[in-house]
This record gives C-alpha cells, sequence and structure tokens, in this order.
C-alpha cells in the first residue's frame, strides 16, 4: 500500500509545476553558452555590414547593378550586337545610385549672376535632380514652346556659364541647358573624381560610366519636363567631352546629336559592335594635334574603330593646338550645332546648307593660334585644367602636377618639344563623313 502524502495547497502545486518547466527549458551550461556565441558572431557580423554600407548608402545599389549587368554579359550569346540585349534591359530596369549628386541645400546656388533678359535671349537657373543648372533660349521663343534641347557639360575645374557665342545667331530657337558638376574643386566643379591622366582606367571607367547614366537620367528629366523637339544634342570639351561621348555612344535613346571635344574614351567603355536596331546618333568632334592632356592619338585610333564597326563619327584633327578651342574652330563647331538644330526641327533645307558650309570650312585651313571668339558655356577650359592638374587636393597632395596622360593605353612619359607643325594637315579619309550621310541617318 502506497504511503499517502498530505495534499498540498493549490499555491504550492502551482509553485512545484512551474519550477519542473522552468527547469525542462533551462538548456545544458555549454549549450547556452555556444548559443551566446554565435548569436553574438551573427549580430557582430550584421553590425559591420550595416555599417559599412551606411558609410555609402550608394553600395548596395551599385554592387547590386553590377551583379545584375555581369549575369548579362556571361549569358550573352555572341553577335554583332552592342549593347547586348539583356545588358540593354538591365541598365534599363536595374536600380541605379540616386541622381541627386550635388551638394548640399545650404550650400546656395554657385551659379554666375545672370544678365537681364532681352528680346532672344532669355535665360533661367534652377536646381534640378540635384544639379544647378542655366537655362537659355535663345531666338524668338519662350520657355515653354517646344524647342531643341542642347545640353553643354564643362569641363574639370570649370562652372556653368550663359551661352553665348557659337550657340548664337541659330537659324531656328533652342533651349539651352548648361548644368553644373556636383563635386567642388578649387574654385570650379568636376564630373568626375578621376583625371584621365591619372592611370586609373578601372575607376575613370566605372566613374564615368555611372556619372553618364546619372546624365541620361537628367537629360530624360529635362525632356519630360520641358517640350522638347527630338532628342538632346549634347555637347561639352574635355572632362565634359568625354561624359559626351560616353552618353553618346551608350544612351543614344537620349542622345541624338553628340559634339564631343578633346575627348576620349577608356578601353572598358568603347563598344566592339552595333546593334542595328540601335538609333545611331551623328558623333562629330574637334581634337588639337598638340593637346598634351588628351594626346590625339589614341582618340584617333577610336573613332577609326567606331566606323568600322558602324558608328557615324567624323574626327577633326587641329593642327598646332593644344587642349583648347579658337575662333576657327567656334566656327566649325556653329555649323555643327546649326546642323543639328535643323536636323531636330525637320528642317533640311536649313540642314544641308549648314552641312555643306561645314564641309567648306574643313577644307580651309584651322589656325593654330586661340583667337578672340573662344568657345563660351565653359566648353573651353584648357586655362583651368593647366591650373587645377598641379593645384593640390583637399588632401593636401598634387592632383597630376601635369603628368603626361598614363590613363591612356601605352602612353609613354612627356614626348620631347615638337617643331611647328604645319597649319593644315588633311583629315584622313577614313573619318571624312560620307557625303551620303545626311540621307543615311535613322529618324531623330
Amino acid at each position: 500500500m502506497r504511503p499517502s502524502h498530505p495534499e498540498l495547497p493549490p499555491a504550492s502545486r502551482r509553485e512545484r509545476r512551474r519550477e519542473r518547466e522552468e527547469r525542462s527549458h533551462t538548456p545544458h551550461p555549454t549549450r547556452a553558452r555556444a548559443q551566446r556565441l554565435v548569436v553574438g558572431a551573427l549580430t557582430l557580423l550584421a553590425g559591420a555590414g550595416l555599417g559599412w554600407l551606411a558609410s555609402d548608402a550608394t553600395k548596395e545599389d551599385r554592387f547590386r547593378e553590377m551583379s545584375n549587368i555581369a549575369e548579362a554579359l556571361m549569358e550573352e550569346e555572341g553577335g554583332a550586337a552592342w549593347p547586348p540585349r539583356q545588358l540593354e534591359g538591365t541598365l534599363d530596369a536595374g536600380t541605379t545610385r540616386p541622381s541627386d549628386m550635388g551638394p548640399p541645400e545650404d550650400a546656395g546656388p554657385p551659379l554666375p549672376t545672370l544678365p537681364p533678359s532681352r528680346p532672344g535671349f532669355q535665360v533661367r537657373q534652377e536646381r534640378r535632380s540635384g544639379l544647378y543648372l542655366l537655362e537659355a533660349v535663345i531666338g524668338d521663343a519662350d520657355f515653354d514652346d517646344p524647342l531643341p534641347l542642347v545640353v553643354v557639360l564643362h569641363g574639370r575645374g570649370d562652372r556653368a556659364h550663359v551661352p553665348g557665342g557659337p550657340f548664337l545667331g541659330l537659324t531656328h530657337p533652342v533651349r539651352v541647358v548648361v548644368p553644373q558638376a556636383p563635386e567642388p574643386l578649387g574654385e570650379g566643379w568636376q564630373w568626375l573624381p578621376v583625371r584621365v591622366g591619372d592611370g586609373l582606367v578601372d575607376r575613370l571607367s566605372s566613374t564615368l560610366f555611372e556619372t553618364a547614366d546619372d546624365l541620361a537620367r537628367f537629360i530624360r528629366e529635362l525632356q519630360d519636363a520641358r517640350h522638347t523637339q527630338g532628342r538632346a544634342i549634347v555637347t561639352g570639351f574635355s572632362q565634359g567631352g568625354l561624359l559626351t561621348l560616353t552618353l553618346a555612344v551608350h544612351h543614344d535613346d537620349v542622345v541624338g546629336y553628340a559634339i564631343p571635344l578633346a575627348s576620349w574614351l577608356p578601353p572598358p567603355l568603347e563598344p566592339s559592335y552595333l546593334r542595328r536596331d540601335r538609333e545611331v546618333s551623328p558623333i562629330r568632334s574637334m581634337h588639337g594635334t598638340a593637346d598634351p592632356i588628351i594626346p590625339i592619338d589614341p582618340t584617333n585610333a577610336l573613332f577609326g574603330r567606331l566606323q568600322e564597326i558602324g558608328f557615324d563619327v567624323e574626327l577633326v584633327q587641329v593642327p598646332g593646338v593644344e587642349h583648347t578651342m579658337n575662333g576657327d574652330m567656334d566656327a566649325l563647331f556653329h555649323e555643327w550645332l546649326e546642323e543639328s538644330v535643323c536636323w531636330m526641327v525637320r528642317d533640311e533645307v536649313c540642314e544641308e546648307a549648314a552641312h555643306e558650309r561645314g564641309l567648306a570650312l574643313r577644307d580651309v585651313p584651322i589656325e593654330s593660334d586661340a583667337g578672340a571668339d573662344a568657345l563660351d558655356a565653359g566648353l573651353d577650359d584648357a586655362a583651368l585644367d593647366a591650373a587645377t592638374d598641379a593645384a593640390p587636393s583637399r588632401a593636401g597632395t598634387a592632383l597630376d602636377a601635369g603628368a603626361h596622360d598614363a590613363g591612356i593605353p601605352d602612353a609613354g612619359p612627356p614626348p620631347p618639344p615638337r617643331p611647328p607643325l604645319p597649319r593644315s594637315s588633311p583629315l584622313p579619309e577614313a573619318l571624312r563623313m560620307p557625303d551620303d550621310a545626311l540621307d543615311r541617318r535613322l529618324p531623330r
């Protein structure tokens, strides 16, 4: 017979039941210590990862986009097409870094004092997509009228300027937008944190591609906000020329005509083939043969390769001119601008006349001395380039000290002083624009 136990009060029974439950849920001391170590390690790794991403809010988006692009490139099968179809879709649909590249809102608009508007010339300034910009309507038109859009990209160390000079006297009214680069450099601004002459080809290529992508989005927003006739006409000098050429090659959906001046493309951004269903934007360029900042030989070879694969390109080589523009070059630039504007408004008579005048100018020797009518709107930044090349950066070190362009393939030490070059040098036949080029262009 089992011994009887005194009946416990209900409160005591509940306490003993709670104690048994607590003992059943208490892990072994060694197991508990291991769990704490694992949780602590995971927490530390997560915190480090979040801190790394917080240091640059664009890292996650950039790496996701790079992964998408790499996957598209690996999956793309052979074929004479550029960009690859999957890559194009990835770039259009992929996540990109925010377009608000500008300085803080409290920095104040670092733009020049605007001249008063007058008949045939109206100008205003604003901030759009994180960039300060100047907008001028030149000709008999208002800001709200549908107009051809010209986007001017200034060079390294320069700033946005009110357009003038060769932008004046066009047959048709035009809207000229001059955005200011977001990153301060001395008393000016720059689009890219790395120079062609720094020898950092990979970094130059990646930042150039990303900045061009931001500017393509900026141009699309402009076209949505303004009544625009045709695709944008884009031009720029030096660093602005590199961006212009990158936009023309990789974003022809927004660029209808490109005039890159003193420009080049790093090898990773050079297309190797052309997809036939893409609209080919005419690319017209001028480059001094004595340019010490961006030597002409790699640019000449680049344009030859672009023409071989089907791009509509022309490179005018100006004997004896360094990293600058002059009055004769301005005149040819004006005719290219006139031709592009007439093309956008579908004025074939005006377009053909400008084309013929441009051909006539190319048959006349272009003087190598800088004229008084230097290209306006911040395209000619040669003096600023020379000043900022050797200027100390914010870290206190020389940016380049005028070194030769190590970023261009096979570039060696600075060349010895050259003898005077001939005042005229015929353009190689391979780089001349065919006479029937106007008839073979795709729709605007």
